[in-house]
């Protein structure tokens, strides 16, 4: 006779009627392994011999081995996807087909070429590997998703419509990219670059000894429910701050971001590493100074009224009197825009 503990251990286990309906799915089956169990639920005296009870698990097993075997050859299977049939590789049959620098543009915001660049140097970050149910996004497309999200600003259910994938793969995508490019392009690339070609940059749009322009941008965000009015800016919507820098050829070479919405920005450009760096003079190697009518000047910054007025951060007149500041307000709104249209 078996021991008692093992013999529980079946009763407790077949008896569930819940459990072998959702294993077999055939009534059956259910009523067989029910009716061949019952003398086992009404406690049985374990001295009547193990002959009954061998016999009895033996029909058992029988039964139900020949039932799963009939339920898995004559049940229909439903078959399982990884991603709806019938979708089409949109990016690779149509875009990287047909389209030209000018749909890229208007899409990405960049050409193809600057995209597959930024691919190869993202590569070692996302690459990921085929598996036996789908072949990996290739990283040309999981840097083209993360680009068509942070140009568009469209949500990730509509990406997921144009790029024909799931919806939790698009925001997986857009999460892994932007990570990616915080940790190897952002110092890589955003960066102070030659001082006398930032000088050049500046002096064609009309303000000399200058090398670019800094500006803040709100960008929207759905805030936390803890904090929602802690985000919500002067604009009258949440959003984060995001301050930046940039030459005369828009490209940038500062950029903060974090700050919530409700702070100035004179606090969050106080508060950030380019000012500090301009205050103690070491963001440009050397800090040259320009002399101009017996004065000394230091390498100079634009911004608009919200920032405070330093000896190297010059701002417009609030309300031009003269000929000559209205002239100056011209130029140097001329100058300065080119942060704002590097932002887009």
């Amino acid at each position: 006779m078996p021991p008692p503990r093992k013999r529980c251990c079946v009763k407790s286990l077949l008896h569930k009627q819940s459990i072998l309906a959702s294993v077999f799915e055939n009534v059956n089956i259910i009523l067989n392994c029910i009716s061949l169990l019952q003398p086992l639920s009404e406690g049985e005296d374990e001295d009547d011999g193990s002959s009954d009870f061998l016999d009895s698990t033996s029909t058992l097993v029988q039964t139900v081995f020949w039932g799963v075997a009939e339920w898995r050859l004559t049940s229909p299977r439903q078959k399982l996807y990884c991603c709806y049939p019938g979708w089409s590789r949109w990016f690779h049959d149509t875009v990287l087909q047909y389209w030209d620098d000018r749909q890229w543009i208007e899409n990405f915001r960049m050409t193809r070429q600057t995209l597959f660049e930024i691919a190869d140097i993202l590569r070692p970050h996302l690459m990921r590997r085929d598996t036996v149910m789908h072949s990996a996004i290739p990283v040309e497309e999981r840097v083209a998703i993360g680009v068509y999200f942070l140009a568009s600003r469209s949500c990730y259910r509509t990406i997921a419509h144009v790029f024909q994938k799931g919806t939790s793969t698009i925001a997986s995508v857009v999460v892994e990219v932007c990570l990616a490019i915080e940790h190897t392009l952002l110092k890589q690339e955003v960066r102070v670059m030659d001082f006398n070609k930032m000088l050049s940059s500046m002096r064609k749009h009309g303000f000399p000894h200058c090398i670019g322009a800094v500006d803040g941008l709100h960008v929207p965000i759905t805030p936390p429910k803890k904090e929602v009015l802690a985000y919500y800016n002067r604009k009258s919507f949440h959003s984060i701050l995001l301050q930046a820098a940039c030459n005369g050829d828009r490209i940038f070479f500062s950029m903060l971001a974090g700050h919530s919405g409700v702070n100035h920005d004179a606090h969050v450009f106080c508060s950030s590493l380019l000012f500090r760096k301009m205050e103690d003079r070491t963001l440009i190697p050397g800090n040259p100074l320009f002399h101009y009518g017996g004065v000394s000047i230091l390498p100079l910054i634009l911004g608009d009224g919200a920032y405070p007025l330093c000896n190297w951060l010059m701002k417009p007149y609030a309300v031009p009197r003269t000929d000559r500041e209205r002239h100056y307000n011209k130029v140097f709104n001329h100058s300065r825009n080119i942060v704002e249209r590097a932002f887009g």
